[in-house]
């Protein structure tokens, strides 16, 4: 019996590794193909294996993702094209991405893309993510251990560092509450409703078009709660393109 349940293991064990090789040369082969055919300009036929590796295989490079933007401009796809490139910046921030963007949206004359020194800096916060948050980690934890010294050698703390500490910490505290990330989409079909409820039946609000950029605030069954000129409006989940993608 321990004979037969083994060989069973072992054949589940080998089966499921082959497949996954299977399935990563498979993969690697469309990147290859798709590459080939972008670098030959045979853009249309690049753009469907960018597509099967995107919403198939759910895998894409920050390169694929530009290149698919780049196809879509090509095509006139000016949606598809800011939410390859909104995509291509949620994981990579780059500050070109942002005026390539907004001047594409001052074309087409599109909200959401605007340009502003909040999200120069929040480019800036993303691009240096890492550092910024070892900084802060290394002051905080140097004025605990400060405070702990003084404690051990009964040392009273002046009361000027006390306040700068607590200060500091609360600028800590504001600084990461600022910029933590919040969900975006762009809307992916003109004629879009924006609804007062998560309801067909609520009072519609407003109907937009195509390419705008929302915040979104909430997810709510088949409804997204987002905002929309400084208004909470609600509008479907199939009408919106997420950033990042859904898998």
């Amino acid at each position: 019996m321990n004979f037969f349940l083994k060989n069973i293991f072992l054949l589940f064990f080998f089966t499921f590794t082959f497949s996954f090789y299977l399935e990563a040369e498979d993969l690697s082969f469309l990147k290859q193909q798709a590459e080939l055919f972008f670098k030959r300009k045979e853009y249309t036929r690049c753009l469907q294996m960018y597509e099967k590796i995107f919403y198939q295989e759910k895998k894409i490079t920050p390169q694929m993702l530009l290149q698919t933007a780049f196809i879509y401009e090509g095509l006139g796809e000016y949606t598809k094209c800011l939410y390859f490139l909104s995509l291509y910046y949620h994981y990579i921030p780059d500050g070109d991405i942002l005026i390539q963007m907004s001047n594409l949206a001052e074309r087409y004359k599109l909200k959401g893309y605007e340009r502003s020194d909040t999200k120069a800096m929040h480019t800036f916060y993303q691009q240096y993510y890492f550092l910024i948050t070892f900084v802060f980690i290394a002051l905080i934890l140097y004025g605990f251990i400060y405070f702990v010294l003084r404690e051990i050698k009964k040392k009273p703390v002046p009361i000027p560092r006390k306040i700068a500490f607590l200060v500091g910490l609360g600028l800590i505290w504001w600084f990461f509450s600022l910029y933590n990330y919040q969900k975006e989409g762009i809307v992916s079909t003109d004629n879009t409703f924006l609804m007062s409820a998560p309801s067909a039946g609520s009072e519609l609000v407003s109907v937009v078009n195509k390419g705008h950029k929302i915040n979104i605030k909430q997810n709510i069954d088949i409804w997204y709660l987002v905002e929309w000129n400084g208004q909470n409006v609600y509008v479907r989940k199939t009408q919106i393109l997420d950033i990042p993608f859904e898998k």
